[in-house]
């Protein structure tokens, strides 16, 4: 087998022409980043390199934490508020909070909405062989398992291990105990409680190198299960190693658990939205966004997001009023949400995003100092490539060659990486194909508090606050203000860029060549050269999709001179690109192909079949599907959905491997658009992540037909 990362030979060469020839005159000649990749004059940098304010947003950070910040809960309302207060102050008159039912019944798209919460005091008393306070909420909000109930019980503690494994249950009688269990708290309380009759859960953190560090756990009931919820209580490792001596004894060791006014009930997702409007194309918006929501105090997550984006709203809105920058071409929307619930519920109520958000910035935990952590730029996925990743990148190197230090923050030099896409945060939603909003997000990791009680302000660094909030208004603002006659020097830019990735992206099809072998008949060498090919034109099409992605920013609402001096630069673009990689493409074949044949003995040249040389391509060719869902589908959706008979496919059965890749599913959900068969899909998601079973691609979209969430296109038009 070939190396990961090598390059086909014959292509290391060709590439190193065909970059300088992609390249703008300006790049080639070195001119500086900030004009030939960013939209971006010295003058307007320079503006917002003065103004924008790490120490200003690491006040907003003490102040957001000390919000017991649960979805749908009051003190998420009110940390809501607080967001509110400051935009208004800061001058966006168009400040709002939009609030929407969240009861843990209702649904938005296929988010079932969690269950509001109350609570006034919890605290866990050991009460034999000994008596003394275990943990307080008051102390340590993480204490208690968000969504507990109410409780004033007494009962012995019963060590249950992980508390996930079935076959503890049905050895061991838990029935009226409290269980201590290392597993997360609503896990462990669905299995333990809800299934088994135990009293409650106690769940420790196993971490032994932070030994007094709480979790952040809670029991996010599934449909039917409001009003079944008990109790839980998470401790740390130490206590729990205390506990675990005394279970080791003769004594018998028991727990008395009070909670006080734990109320689950009807609540509201609240999310704070506020704009600069766009003076030439308003009805078009460029999208930065952060999650509020998480326990107290959660500093980097996700206060640390939170409080860069007020910082933004109110250093942009400073620098236009005071004539330093002209007012946005282009709308820029700040959208501060409850994480994936709230925005769901706000992709529901405004169907029409994806066609007026152009693109995307999530910044989701940007407070961690470089020493500790990397500042991760995470691109998009194929399915949603764009010329945002260009942008983003261009805005993260140039702020990383900016002297940028805070007077009480870290003076290390700026650490980050551009890293692949990964979801786990609100960009997640937007990137739905159904929804089709390119966007990035800023994230700092690790983060060795991540969701623990040691997430606090003292951790978080004014420094890498300002960093990531530069990297974001750069790319926002070069987004809002970009005029077609700005348009070339990026395009060619993003041209050079897809050479050298499609280059790097040849492993994917040369490897599949190399699985060829004697003993394979001509069909099925036939198939894997063809199969090799569509992965090569797939990569392709994926570039040419970043270039193309350029209209977004013409829109529906400019006029027509704005919308065809932009399709010109983007067709002129893709022709270059086109022509180029299709000259990479034919050569890898062609070589790569003869030099596998040779290695092998192989004497017949594979020829080309027909896309239904096999029954099971012709049935595959013949499975094209539409969205009849927008957003991400959930697991829960999916399988609660689908015939009984098959969630042992996912969950024990063949299928159990992809389960396990969630982003993979996430993208061959997003490849469905009404257009694309099986055949197509496959060969899309293989272009991303090395070749995949066809079968197992069919059996997926079958399954996700079964469940409701696709419909044959044949029914109706593609779901915009």
């Amino acid at each position: 087998m070939i190396q990961k990362n090598r390059i086909p030979a014959v292509v290391s060469g060709l590439l190193s022409a065909l970059i300088l020839l992609a390249l703008p005159a300006a790049a080639q000649e070195g001119a500086p980043r900030i004009s030939a990749g960013l939209p971006l004059s010295r003058a307007e940098g320079q503006a917002i390199l003065e103004e924008l304010s790490g120490e200003i947003a690491m006040h907003h950070v003490r102040q957001i934490a000390q919000y017991h910040r649960i979805q749908a809960s009051p003190m998420m309302r009110e940390s809501a508020q607080y967001v509110l207060g400051q935009l208004r102050q800061y001058g966006l008159t168009d400040a709002a909070m939009e609030s929407f039912p969240s009861d843990g019944h209702r649904s938005y798209l296929t988010w079932l909405s969690p269950v509001g919460w109350t609570i006034e005091e919890a605290e866990l008393w050991l009460v034999a062989p000994q008596r003394r306070r275990l943990t307080r909420y008051s102390e340590i909000a993480n204490a208690l398992v968000t969504l507990s109930a109410s409780a004033d019980e007494e009962g012995v503690l019963i060590d249950a291990g992980t508390g996930l494994d079935p076959t503890f249950y049905q050895s061991t009688d838990v029935s009226g105990k409290i269980v201590l269990a290392s597993g997360y708290g609503g896990n462990v309380h669905r299995l333990a409680v809800l299934r088994h009759g135990a009293l409650g859960v106690v769940c420790w953190n196993d971490r032994p190198e932070y030994p007094d560090q709480v979790r952040y756990t809670g029991m996010w009931p599934k449909a039917g299960e409001r009003e079944r919820i008990r109790w839980g209580f998470n401790i740390s490792y130490r206590t729990a190693r205390e506990l675990k001596a005394l279970l080791s004894g003769s004594e018998e060791v028991r727990l008395h658990a009070v909670i006080r006014n734990g109320n689950l009930q009807d609540g509201s997702l609240d999310m704070v939205t506020a704009t600069i409007p766009g003076d030439r194309y308003p009805d078009q918006e460029i999208l930065l966004m952060a999650h509020l929501d998480h326990p107290k105090p959660s500093a980097n997550d996700n206060a640390s997001g939170s409080a860069a984006l007020l910082d933004m709203a109110r250093g942009l809105k400073k620098l236009i009023d005071g004539g330093r920058l002209p007012g946005p071409a282009r709308t820029i929307r700040f959208l501060w949400v409850a994480e994936m619930y709230g925005t769901a519920a706000w992709l529901d109520a405004h169907p029409e995003a994806g066609e007026r958000i152009a693109f995307g910035i999530n910044l989701d935990m940007v407070g961690t100092p470089a020493g500790y952590s990397v500042l991760q730029v995470i691109q998009n996925p194929a399915s949603s490539s764009s010329i945002l990743d260009q942008v983003v990148s261009e805005a993260a190197l140039w702020v990383s060659g900016l002297n940028v230090h805070e007077p009480r923050g870290t003076s290390q030099p700026m650490n980050y990486r551009v890293v692949p896409y990964s979801g786990g945060s609100d960009h997640y939603m937007f990137i739905d194909g159904a929804i089709g909003v390119p966007s990035v997000m800023l994230n700092t990791w690790p983060d060795p508090f991540y969701h623990t009680s040691e997430d606090t302000p003292d951790k978080i660094d004014p420094t890498a606050l300002k960093r990531a909030e530069l990297i974001a208004a750069a790319t926002a603002w070069s987004l809002a203000v970009l005029e077609p006659s700005q348009a070339d020097d990026l395009l060619e830019m993003q041209v050079a860029g897809a050479l050298e990735h499609l280059a790097l992206d040849q492993r994917k099809a040369v490897e599949l060549l190399e699985t060829m072998d004697r003993s394979m008949v001509d069909v099925d060498l036939a198939l894997l050269k063809e199969d090799a090919e569509d992965i090569l034109e797939e990569q392709l099409d994926r570039e040419l999709r970043a270039v193309s992605s350029m209209m977004r920013l013409a829109g529906t609402g400019t006029d027509s001179t704005t919308a065809a001096a932009f399709r010109q630069a983007v067709t002129r673009a893709c022709a270059r690109l086109e022509s180029h990689g299709t000259v990479i493409k034919e050569r890898v074949i062609e070589t790569e192909l003869s030099r596998i044949m040779g290695e092998r003995g192989l004497i017949r040249l594979p020829q080309l079949l027909p896309i239904d040389s096999t029954p099971e391509r012709k049935e595959a060719m013949n499975l094209v599907y539409r969205r009849a869902t927008r957003g991400p589908i959930t697991d829960d959706w999916f399988l609660d959905h689908l015939p009984t008979e098959r969630r042992s496919y996912y969950q024990d059965g063949p299928g159990r491997n992809l389960w396990q890749q969630s982003t993979l599913r996430y993208e061959i959900v997003n490849f469905v658009n009404g257009a694309r068969n099986a055949i197509e899909i496959r060969n899309a998601v293989s272009a991303e992540f090395g070749s995949q079973l066809l079968d197992l691609v069919v059996t997926y979209l079958k399954d996700l037909q079964a469940a409701g969430l696709l419909v044959d296109a044949r029914l109706g038009p593609p779901q915009r």
